[in-house]
């Protein structure tokens, strides 16, 4: 003991007629319990079990509090005292039922204690076993639900982002909102009209430069064009015009 408590029990003279610790208690809270019998009823009947509080604790809590209740029946006729003292027991119990959260508190008035300490063992081995089963908990899939169905949709989900990422990927859009055209799979031009993406001539607009053979023994000429979409002279490239035979009165 220290400080004031120190000098009451060591100096103080109404301590030497205490010759038991009972007897030195009941002179100890007379010199330093100011607090009303009133006030400790009214919080020995208010306790409640305490959000992260463990139901070992609040059983203390509430055995300290109900033990201060009874600080005026020390030093009373022993059948007194423990009449008291029963009673203190039956108003714990109930107190500890009232005040215990759910569902720890559904559960431990489902086993009926007939005891304090009875009940706080229950409220302590349930309490371990919520904890145990709140750190174990994994998600529950309904038992009509299909496994093989349920990954296959996880599949196709995956798959569809995959195949709109490569779309948005190989089709961007500008930033004037027009999606911007492809490259064309040849960098050239075309000969005839300069388009992209062919090196083919154009049919229907193919321009040919015109040439004239004669012969020096039969006399006769020939015509011949050469298509410049593709610069050759073959099959493809060029075609006969004219094979006539030549005036040789001219």
């Amino acid at each position: 003991m220290l400080g004031a408590a120190h000098d009451f029990a060591w100096r103080d003279d109404s301590v030497t007629v205490a010759s038991t610790y009972p007897d030195f208690r009941v002179l100890a809270l007379e010199q330093f319990d100011m607090e009303p019998l009133s006030s400790k009823v009214e919080r020995f009947g208010k306790a409640r079990q305490n959000a992260g509080e463990e139901a070992r604790s609040f059983a203390n809590r509430i055995r300290l509090l109900g033990t201060a209740t009874l600080a005026n029946c020390s030093g009373e006729e022993p059948a007194k005292t423990q009449l008291c003292r029963e009673t203190l027991a039956e108003q714990m119990l109930s107190q500890v039922l009232t005040g215990l959260r759910d569902p720890v508190h559904r559960f431990v008035l489902s086993r009926n204690p007939k005891s304090f300490d009875k009940a706080i063992d229950v409220a302590a081995k349930e309490e371990c076993n919520e904890k145990l089963s709140q750190s174990s908990s994994v998600p529950v899939r309904h038992a009509d639900e299909n496994t093989n169905a349920h990954e296959m949709r996880s599949r196709l989900d995956r798959l569809e982002k995959l195949l709109e990422e490569s779309l948005r990927s190989s089709d961007p859009v500008g930033e004037d909102g027009q999606r911007n055209a492809r490259r064309p799979p040849f960098s050239g031009r075309c000969f005839n009209c300069d388009g992209f993406g062919h090196f083919c001539p154009c049919r229907r607009n193919r321009l040919y430069k015109t040439w004239t053979l004669e012969c020096a023994c039969s006399g006769s000429k020939r015509t011949w064009e050469l298509c410049y979409n593709t610069g050759t002279k073959d099959e493809k490239g060029s075609r006969q015009v004219t094979d006539q035979p030549v005036d040789k009165k001219k």
